[in-house]
């Protein structure tokens, strides 16, 4: 748990995903290629949007690699409108060995 003091009266209490530096040191991590596949594709951004039903906002999300949580009707919707598998959609990246 972090706490963000706004000011005197206000304080934010929040937590920090550990999907950062030690979780992906251990376990590795799962890289989204949704921003490779639309280029690839040739569609926009809109269109994907009301073809797989998400907002715009949701798919730059994926596209920009922010979603910690995995929705698997959200990855059938994009592998059926963009045709492809989903290991294009995702990359898993090995954890780093030394």
């Amino acid at each position: 748990m972090y706490t963000i003091v706004v000011n005197d009266n206000l304080s934010t209490t929040f937590d920090i995903a550990t999907r950062m530096v030690d979780g992906m040191e251990k376990y590795g991590t799962i890289r989204i290629n949704l921003d490779e596949l639309i280029k690839k594709s040739g569609i926009s951004k809109n269109k994907l949007s009301h073809r797989a039903e998400m907002q715009r906002s949701q798919i730059n999300h994926y596209c920009n690699n922010e979603i910690t949580r995995l929705d698997i009707d959200v990855l059938a919707r994009l592998c059926t409108v963009l045709d492809c598998q989903i290991g294009d959609l995702l990359t898993f990246i090995p954890p780093k060995t030394e």
